[in-house]
């Protein structure tokens, strides 16, 4: 998909294991806290569900 496993919440997900519906907003708190995304970037979020939902969600930082 062309990013690389340092780009990507892998290594943090190790550390905290699954939170449900927390996952993206934990991820999001963990970039921010070690200066990531820069101001301006697009973040865009998204989450697997059961029966197949695939919530998603776009912020501008």
């Amino acid at each position: 998909m062309g990013y690389t496993e340092e780009q990507s919440l892998w290594n943090y997900g190790r550390t905290v294991g699954h939170l449900g519906a927390g996952d993206q907003a934990a991820g999001l708190v963990h970039l921010r806290e070690n200066g990531k995304p820069a101001s301006g970037d697009l973040v865009v979020m998204v989450g697997a569900g059961l029966g197949g939902s695939f919530p998603r969600a776009g912020q501008r930082t």
